[in-house]
C-alpha cells in the first residue's frame, strides 16, 4: 500500500466525516487522490520526496511542511470528500453494484443529480487549490528544486494546470448556420 500523506484519523476531523465512516471505503479514495491528482501536478521527484518526508511527519522541511499544511491537505480533502460521494453509497457485490439506502436511520440519500453536482464542486475547489500550489511552487524554484528535477525518463513532469477542461464544439450544421456557405470565417 501506498504511503499516506493525509491520516485517516485527521481527514475524518478536517473533512467533517461522520466518525462512524468505515474507513476501508476511504483509503482506496486517499491512495487515488494521491497517485492520480497529486503526483501529476507535484512530479515524480517533489512527490517522492513528500512521501519520504512524511515519515516520520516530523521531517518534513520548512518549506514542504507548509506546503503540506496550506496546498496538499486542502486539495487531498476535497478530492477524497468527492470520491466518498460515491464510494461509501455504492457497493460491488457478487451481484454487481449495490447502492446502500439509509436502513431506516432517519436519514435520505441524496439524489444522483445532487451528489453529480456535490462532486463537480468538491473537484472544481480542489483544482482551485492545486492551481494555488502549482503557482507557488513555480514562484518559489529555490525552495522546491525537486519540482524541477524530473528527467522525463520514467519521471512524471510536472503539470502546470490542475484543471480538467472539457470543451465542447458544437455541430455548426445543427442550428443550420454554415459559415462556409455563409461567406462567414470564423478565425477573424
Amino acid at each position: 500500500m501506498s504511503q499516506l500523506i493525509i491520516k485517516q484519523d485527521y481527514l475524518i476531523v478536517k473533512a467533517g466525516l461522520a466518525s462512524n465512516i468505515d474507513l476501508t471505503l476511504i483509503t482506496p479514495a486517499i491512495i487515488l487522490a494521491q497517485e492520480l491528482k497529486l503526483r501529476p501536478l507535484l512530479g515524480t521527484d517533489l512527490y517522492d520526496l513528500i512521501i519520504t518526508q512524511t515519515t516520520p511527519v516530523a521531517s518534513l522541511t520548512v518549506p514542504n511542511q507548509y506546503l503540506v499544511d496550506n496546498f496538499i491537505l486542502p486539495f487531498l480533502i476535497l478530492y477524497i470528500k468527492a470520491k466518498a460521494v460515491t464510494t461509501t453509497r455504492i457497493r460491488f457485490t457478487n451481484i454487481g453494484p449495490v447502492i446502500r439506502d439509509a436502513g431506516g436511520q432517519g436519514v435520505q440519500s441524496i439524489s444522483a443529480t445532487e451528489a453529480k453536482e456535490l462532486v463537480d464542486e468538491l473537484i472544481n475547489d480542489a483544482q482551485a487549490y492545486g492551481q494555488l500550489m502549482v503557482r507557488y511552487i513555480r514562484a518559489n524554484p529555490t525552495l522546491y528544486p525537486a519540482y524541477f528535477t524530473n528527467t522525463g525518463q520514467g519521471d512524471i513532469l510536472p503539470e502546470t494546470d490542475s484543471f480538467d477542461v472539457s470543451f465542447y464544439l458544437p455541430d455548426s450544421n445543427k442550428d443550420g448556420l454554415d459559415w462556409k456557405r455563409e461567406g462567414l470565417n470564423p478565425f477573424e
